[in-house]
């Protein structure tokens, strides 16, 4: 009921707010609910952040740089026009770019680079789905 109260919610000096600050144990705070006397542990707004920041950490793309320490471009990511030109396509199909500064070749690796059975991929996905145990997934 006080989730996601507004801040004129909050307690004013001799009123009883919506929480109330009580203990679980030794180095332990919780807040208590005056409605309904839920007692939720207290998290910090940087465990927060920091926790939400691992999780999805895998969302946000990986940059590629130049791979010669020595070269300007090491710190300019692919993708650049001014830093890097497109030259052409790897064997497995990964874009090549050349470094305008020293003139060395980089890739950007596939996801499904080291994937040979591509067509496999919709009949195990349905199997995790169904919960079917990793021992009988062909």
């Amino acid at each position: 009921m006080n989730f996601a109260r507004s801040s004129n919610d909050i307690k004013k000096r001799g009123q009883k707010g919506p929480y109330t600050f009580t203990s679980g144990g030794k180095n332990y705070p919780l807040l208590k609910c005056n409605v309904c006397s839920e007692s939720p542990p207290i998290k910090s707004n940087r465990g927060i952040v920091s926790e939400l920041n691992r999780i999805s950490a895998y969302l946000k793309p990986k940059l590629y740089y130049c791979n010669n320490k020595s070269c300007e471009n090491n710190t300019v990511p692919i993708g650049t026009k001014q830093a890097y030109i497109s030259f052409g396509k790897t064997k497995a199909g990964a874009t090549r770019y050349q470094c305008k500064k020293c003139l060395g070749t980089l890739s950007i690796p596939l996801p499904t680079q080291y994937q040979h059975k591509t067509h496999k991929n919709p009949a195990i996905f349905r199997s995790l789905v169904n919960k079917s145990p990793l021992s009988r997934l062909n």
